[in-house]
């Protein structure tokens, strides 16, 4: 007698700016789930925050077709075995993963306490400093304190540096990022009300450090993670790796980094520390700057993208962990470990 198929809600969309893109990650997800194994339950939560059954999801340019199954929910717990999450930016918060616990769900990633810290980005980059990990010097700016005390504001980012990166304080993406030197008033509220649009409460103000763009994949529960290869990401025609460039085929990725072993072994032992640290299960990514040969780091997404052209995927390979067993792999910890 087979085993009994493992039932999988896989979760995506949601009211973020990257909505489409974890279409294309949950898309991907299921298309690649082997069905001798399990079965496949798509949802999507709509820019609406209506959680709905994908009906017909899987053909490649067509809007999946969909009905609410919210009122449902509760009663249909029971009957899936775990969800797969792939949520960018809303869901990436605990939020989602609260609400999973509720109801008696496992679900792939972080938990609600590692999510939430790696998704504010003031209060990561506080912790990353409370345990010893380099980030840049920053400044966390408030909406309401931009707009009634901008002056004394502007004198603390200037402070940063010559130039300054502005970005959301809760996003991701890179979406509403801009590099700006400070002493350009003009350029700098035109780049404050850009990361607002994002985060309509904060925007965190950072020292520029220009470098080489690395990133390190880790993979496990919050005891033993292990690195996967790390990645170099050389943006061909943008200063940095901006919204537009992640998903315009632009970028270069080299995966192995050609970097030395020392370098190597320097940031997968940071990016393991970062997963132990914030307590992370699953697969997440650490992005990092090397500057003048000393790698800081940038921040941390507990539930990076997962299409095939994705940098997450991309690293497995390179370790030998193919898109298959790397769903595994999530799936199996999720199932053997409760969240917190």
């Amino acid at each position: 007698m087979s085993p009994r198929k493992l039932r999988v809600a896989v979760v995506m969309g949601g009211p973020s700016a990257e909505y489409e893109i974890s279409i294309q990650s949950g898309r991907t997800m299921a298309d690649r789930l082997d069905p001798s194994k399990y079965e496949v339950v798509p949802v999507i939560i709509d820019q609406a925050r209506r959680w709905l059954k994908a009906l017909h999801l899987l053909g490649h340019g067509r809007r999946p077709t969909t009905k609410a199954i919210m009122p449902a929910l509760e009663h249909a717990a029971g009957r899936l075995d775990v969800a797969l999450l792939a949520l960018h930016s809303f869901g990436e918060d605990g939020t989602v993963q609260g609400f999973l616990e509720t109801l008696g769900i496992p679900y792939t990633g972080s938990g609600v306490l590692a999510s939430a810290l790696a998704m504010d980005k003031h209060r990561f980059k506080a912790f990353c400093r409370a345990i010893g990990i380099p980030v840049a010097d920053s400044v966390l700016v408030q909406h309401t304190d931009w707009r009634r005390h901008r002056e004394p504001l502007i004198k603390l980012i200037c402070a940063l540096g010559s130039r300054v990166v502005i970005k959301p304080n809760k996003s991701g993406s890179s979406a509403g990022v801009s590099i700006v030197p400070p002493t350009k008033h003009r350029q700098l509220a035109r780049a404050m009300q850009t990361a607002y649009r994002f985060d309509h409460i904060s925007a965190l103000v950072e020292r520029y450090l220009p470098g080489r763009e690395l990133t390190v994949a880790t993979i496990g529960d919050d005891r033993s993670p292990r690195a996967l290869p790390v990645i170099e990401i050389i943006p061909t025609r943008a200063a940095f790796f901006s919204y537009d460039v992640k998903y315009d085929g632009s970028t270069k990725e080299i995966c192995p980094a050609e970097i030395s072993r020392t370098l190597a072994n320097r940031l997968a032992d940071l990016a393991c520390q970062v997963h132990r640290g914030i307590g992370a299960r699953g697969a997440i990514r650490t992005d990092f700057i090397v500057h003048r040969g000393r790698p800081f780091v940038l921040e941390t997404n507990t539930l990076p993208g997962m299409t095939t052209e994705s940098l997450v995927p991309k690293a497995a390979a390179a370790a030998g962990l193919s898109y298959n067993q790397l769903l595994d792999e999530l799936i199996r910890l999720a199932l053997t470990a409760r969240h917190g």
